[in-house]
């Protein structure tokens, strides 16, 4: 007697991997397929979880899920130790942004005083402390060999990680630097690595007696990598295996995932495919869903990167287009019907709301895969 098959979920990112890992601790076989590391690498650091009214926009009843998703990937993300709260915080590049969850070495700058030091990583020549429109600059010469001028802070972090004595020349440089200055508090481009960044921060604040933080990133983003391991840990933490192949389609009839000639039958199917950047929708030469050829919400005639208004594109429906989903997260041809039974979706691949103005992209994600997850439980009797 054969073997059950697997839930397959299309996608390694936050919302991929939030479902495959709630279906792992609901006691469904999942298995996990991704050709490249979702959007979720380009994560910046501060998460936009959105209000009750623009996640219930995409579907109904999305909200419901927010408090106990974000709890399960607060838990499951223990590494990023993701502090809840209302943040308006600084990135690289000097701008304020909003959010409501972040890692700890980006929250703790919301309590920053006055008597703020911004750290100028010399040889990077990156005008970092000048972009800050707080804090006294102080000049730093790390990290050191001729290779680090010119890099992003993305490389750096990746170094520290490789090389851990690289922080001990941090930490001394810093030392140096801040010799003569007196400040409250530490603010840091983000560099403190990947796997283990709060663990490096936490050593910094120990020897230096004052608050450190990061602020948050633009791309190439530490911050992203960071979340990108995060989740491989995760998954492999909760015992759900990860594939790396091309799903080159979705068949309905049976249900299944076809990679290359093969096809593996599933039990159910999540996508959560992405958008635009990871492949989720396809767009040339008209936008489409490449997988199974589902119909969108919010349909763009055109290719939106090549079609943007002067003032952006996002009052033009690129960013609101994506398949359709019942409150199930079902997903639903023109007719508003389910295609099938075991095909849901999640994340960015879902249509009906622009999370970038909506400023949901991070909760849509997380409610997303939640949802899809639960429901796919109940439909399996777990």
């Amino acid at each position: 007697m054969s073997a059950c098959p697997p839930v397959f979920v299309l996608g390694a990112g936050l919302a991929g991997t939030v479902a495959a890992c709630r279906l792992a601790a609901r006691g469904v076989p999942v298995r996990v397929i991704a050709d490249r590391p979702g959007a979720s690498a380009l994560h910046g650091g501060g998460w936009l979880l959105g209000a009750a009214g623009p996640l219930d926009a995409a579907w109904p009843g999305a909200a419901r899920h927010l408090d106990a998703a974000t709890a399960f990937a607060r838990a499951g993300l223990e590494a990023l130790d993701l502090r809840a709260g209302t943040f308006v915080l600084p990135d690289v590049e000097g701008a304020r942004r909003p959010c409501e969850l972040a890692p700890a070495s980006h929250a703790v700058v919301a309590t920053f005083g006055p008597r703020l030091g911004v750290i100028d990583l010399v040889p990077l020549g990156h005008p970092f402390a000048g972009m800050q429109a707080a804090g006294t600059p102080i000049a730093v010469d790390w990290p050191p060999g001729p290779d680090a001028f010119g890099r992003s802070f993305a490389y750096v972090s990746q170094r520290i990680e490789a090389e851990p004595a690289l922080l001990d020349g941090l930490l001394a440089a810093l030392r140096a630097a801040l010799a003569g200055h007196p400040v409250d508090a530490l603010l840091l481009p983000p560099v403190l690595g990947v796997l283990r960044a709060e663990a490096h921060r936490r050593r910094l604040v120990e020897a230096l007696g004052v608050p450190v933080g990061e602020a948050l990133d633009v791309l190439p983003s530490a911050p992203g990598l960071r979340l990108h391991a995060a989740l491989s840990a995760w998954r492999v933490a909760a015992g759900v295996e990860t594939e790396t192949a091309r799903v080159t389609a979705i068949e309905l009839s049976p249900l299944g995932v076809r990679i290359g000639d093969a096809l593996r039958p599933a039990s159910a199917v999540v996508l959560a495919t992405g958008r635009y950047l990871t492949g989720g929708l396809s767009m040339h030469p008209t936008v489409a869903e490449p997988l199974a050829g589902l119909p969108l919400a919010v349909p763009v005639a055109t290719n939106p990167l090549t079609e943007a208004r002067r003032e952006g594109p996002y009052d033009a429906g690129p960013f609101a287009t994506g398949v359709r989903v019942d409150a199930a997260m079902r997903v639903c041809g023109a007719d508003g019907r389910p295609v099938h039974d075991g095909l849901y979706a999640a994340g960015d691949v879902v249509g009906g709301l622009d999370t970038l103005t909506s400023r949901c992209a991070s909760g849509l994600a997380l409610v997303g895969g939640y949802a899809a997850a639960e429901a796919v439980a109940a439909q399996e009797g777990r």
